[in-house]
């Protein structure tokens, strides 16, 4: 298996009078949701669909609770959850309040296995509705973001838009 990309031209919001470079985007192939997830899941073990489920809503409360103190959520080798968020800037330190928050993002970093997984993805090309080739696109495939929100891409070029 192997995941869909197309192809997207982007300008460096550094070097706007340098012309666009093309970039591969990920593309999703359908979804998972809950109920299928937790199905799955009940499938390689033997607990019920149902216990899984409430398990999962009652991991979800308690990590809210955690986050929402400021605490990193560290899940195991499935990886870390913290809160991060943006703010304007202000000239000098003294002048900086809680006002100047302006929004609130999860930050996740994967674990070990996910990182490893990363690692062997493969790639296919895909134009609108159609695949157009089978094999791996050209380059390394040990991409990837391994660093939370921080980047990852291990190309040539630098992707000015992530």
């Amino acid at each position: 298996m192997s995941v869909p990309v197309t192809v997207v031209a982007r300008k460096n919001p550094a070097k706007q009078n340098e012309p666009e470079k093309f970039y591969a985007m990920a593309q999703a192939a359908g979804e998972m949701n809950f109920r299928s997830l937790c199905k799955d899941a009940s499938e390689g073990c033997t607990v019920m669909r149902s216990d899984i489920a409430a398990v999962l809503y009652a991991l979800i409360d308690s990590m809210m609770k955690s986050l929402a103190k400021g605490e990193i959520v560290r899940f195991g080798d499935f990886g870390s959850f913290q809160v991060g968020v943006s703010s304007t800037g202000v000239e000098k330190k003294d002048d900086f309040s809680a006002n100047q928050v302006k929004g609130a993002h999860i930050i996740f970093r994967p674990g070990i296995d996910l990182t490893e997984m990363i690692k062997t993805l493969t790639f296919k090309k895909k134009t609108v509705g159609k695949v157009v080739a089978e094999n791996e696109l050209p380059g390394e495939n040990t991409g990837g973001n391994t660093g939370g929100n921080t980047g990852g891409n291990t190309g040539d070029d630098d992707d000015p838009n992530g």
